[in-house]
């Protein structure tokens, strides 16, 4: 089949063994028109209980039967739960038609026709019709998890039971969940008249199936989806109390190199543009000049400091000493910062000859005549 192409609707005509009648068949009145029914004949009941239930794994179906001033009240529950309430009685008589047809979501369902009319009023069935899910084929690359896997996470744990290859529970709300990394996955699990509705909850999506069927049936494909890459959990969980919902096992498949790579590729936002408020450059500018500033004020006070240091240093060194004598004295340098040639060269100056306090001061002292004060004067 083409990709993309809807499959053909399959008819099932009222004697199909996947109907059940309620009451038995037995009660039921079979009308035979070659002309005018689907498969020759027409199913009828005015029994108050009377229902028909209608199991198929599909994505649509279909209810057909006749109106007429005999047919009454009705109703149609689909897994379990009643999504109609129609009435078949019409003051002429209408030949076959779609009664009531619905899409659902892809997988096993069960279709529940019943009379809701005491006072005689029958429900009928020609035939149902239905649109089979078209399934991926699967690969080797596929991985199996049977149901007794560690990675299932069955809640609560004591509500199920291990039976042969498949996990069972009859408790509303108990629910078993798998974690994977992959882009499709499959559930496999049982059928049977003891079965009821279930849900499937992946990628924040519910949707309702039952596991009904007529007669037990093996571990087989319910549900299948496929997915975009990465990380995904599958959740089933039973509907009804009393009734039974399994699992065989699941199966996904893992995600391709290219593909995680493609989808990585398509999911990452592009860069959002940032635009600075007016405030903001004002902000920026003033702190940009107050950086500026206080790092011209630190040149020049490490200047500054840097020229102090080296004055202390040099001080020192350069002062002249002076070294006092009762007859002379001599300015001395420090040897390493006075030149040798300098201190070779420097004339040493007569002695003083003082008088004493006696002693007239006579024209014959050598001397410049200049009296020097205690203490001596110092360079």
């Amino acid at each position: 089949m083409a990709a993309g192409s809807v499959p053909q609707e399959i008819i099932v005509p009222n004697t199909d063994p996947s109907l059940s009648y309620f009451p038995q068949s037995a009660d039921w009145v079979i009308l035979t028109d070659g002309s005018r029914y689907q498969d020759g004949d027409l199913w009828l009941c005015g029994n108050r209980s009377a229902s028909i239930l209608f199991t198929f794994s599909g994505t649509y179906f279909s209810y057909n039967g006749g109106m007429n001033v005999d047919h009454g009240q009705y109703s149609v529950s689909l897994d379990g739960k009643q999504v109609a309430s129609l009435n078949g009685y019409s003051p002429d008589w209408l030949h076959v038609q779609s009664l009531y047809n619905q899409g659902v979501d892809p997988g096993p369902h069960t279709v529940q026709i019943s009379n809701l009319d005491d006072t005689g009023k029958i429900i009928v069935l020609d035939y149902f019709s239905y649109r089979p899910v078209v399934r991926e084929v699967q690969n080797a690359l596929d991985v199996t998890v049977a149901s007794s896997d560690d990675t299932i996470m069955y809640q609560p744990a004591a509500q199920w039971e291990q039976s042969g290859i498949v996990a069972q529970t009859t408790h509303a709300g108990a629910s078993a969940s798998f974690p994977f990394t992959g882009e499709h996955i499959w559930y496999y699990a049982d059928m049977g008249e003891d079965h009821g509705a279930f849900s499937i909850t992946i990628a924040g999506t519910a949707a309702n199936f039952s596991a009904f069927a007529t007669s037990p049936q093996p571990v087989q494909l319910l549900f299948d989806r496929a997915l975009d890459p990465g990380q995904y959990t599958i959740t089933i969980t039973n509907l009804e109390e009393g009734k039974v919902a399994g699992l065989g096992h699941v199966l996904y498949r893992p995600s391709s190199p290219s593909t995680s790579t493609d989808s990585q590729q398509t999911t990452t936002p592009s860069p959002t543009p940032r635009h600075v408020s007016p405030g903001a450059v004002v902000g920026i500018a003033v702190a940009c000049t107050a950086i500026a500033v206080g790092a011209v004020v630190g040149i020049v006070i490490w200047v500054l400091y840097r020229r102090r240091k080296r004055r202390q240093m040099v001080a020192p060194s350069v002062h002249a000493r002076v070294q006092h004598d009762r007859n002379q004295y001599v300015m001395r340098w420090p040897p390493d910062v006075r030149p040798k040639a300098e201190v070779q060269a420097a004339p040493r100056r007569a002695a003083l000859h003082l008088p004493s306090y006696t002693e007239a001061v006579s024209p014959s002292n050598s001397g410049d005549g200049a009296v020097y004060p205690y203490p001596w004067p110092v360079a």
